[in-house]
């Protein structure tokens, strides 16, 4: 097999291991993203952090300080639920958006607030 045949075939190949390394992993991605992401904020923001937006543009999307934002992309690429943008300093990028998940934000389930529960 030439270089040339070779090549696309790879392609395809790691195509179809990312495809099944999703699938097998949906289930537990869903599991920490619903517990890392605590606040409706957080939602958001996650779900902003498409690689295109910066943290300026997020944080006034969102009505929060720039550095809540980084805070929180600092926490979630320890978590590995983001990743940083090549070529990009300090643009990260979500593993996936929470609507492809069939996560639809905070009206999926109640935000966890800090604190002392009250009632």
């Amino acid at each position: 097999m030439s270089e040339e045949t070779l090549t696309p075939r790879v392609e395809e190949l790691l195509s179809e291991v990312v495809a099944w390394l999703r699938f097998q992993n949906r289930a537990p991605l869903i599991e920490l993203l619903r517990e890392a992401l605590r606040e409706n904020r957080d939602w958001l923001i996650y779900d902003l952090t498409d690689g295109c937006r910066s943290q300026d543009d997020i944080a006034k999307a969102v009505g929060v300080s720039q550095p809540t934002v980084l805070r929180a992309w600092n926490r979630w690429k320890k978590l590995g639920i983001v990743i940083e943008v090549p070529d990009i300093t300090g643009r990260c990028k979500h593993l996936a958006r929470l609507g492809d998940l069939g996560l639809e934000g905070p009206a999926d389930e109640p935000p966890r607030k800090r604190g002392k529960a009250h009632g």
